[in-house]
């Protein structure tokens, strides 16, 4: 359990600044980290349904599609997000593109 959790759980008994200066935390740091819990979890969603866009886009590009193109189809749409977290859901991804065959390497 970590030190914001025991916190958390026993603010119903004590007040959260005698607890703090017990295990010696801060106050601020742990209303910091009661309040991130929801941000992470609404990312987790929002990831999750960008995904599905992703995949969507992925299959109609037959495959080859990478994060710039995916970047920019989404963008036409309408969704703006990052390329970066574009690209970092991609690359989490168990799928992966397939390459394009080049004539030059065919012939060597």
């Amino acid at each position: 359990m970590s030190t914001f959790a025991f916190v958390s759980a026993e603010r119903g008994h004590h007040a959260v600044a005698t607890l703090c200066r017990t295990i010696g935390a801060s106050v601020s740091g742990f209303y910091a980290w009661l309040h991130a819990i929801p941000t992470v979890q609404s990312r987790a969603e929002a990831d999750a349904e960008l995904r599905e866009h992703i995949d969507r886009l992925f299959a109609a590009g037959r495959r080859v599609y990478g994060s710039p193109r995916i970047h920019a189809a989404l963008r036409r749409e309408g969704r703006r997000h990052g390329r970066r977290r574009i690209a970092r859901l991609i690359t989490r991804w168990p799928c992966r593109n397939l390459r394009a065959k080049s004539a030059d390497l065919e012939s060597a």
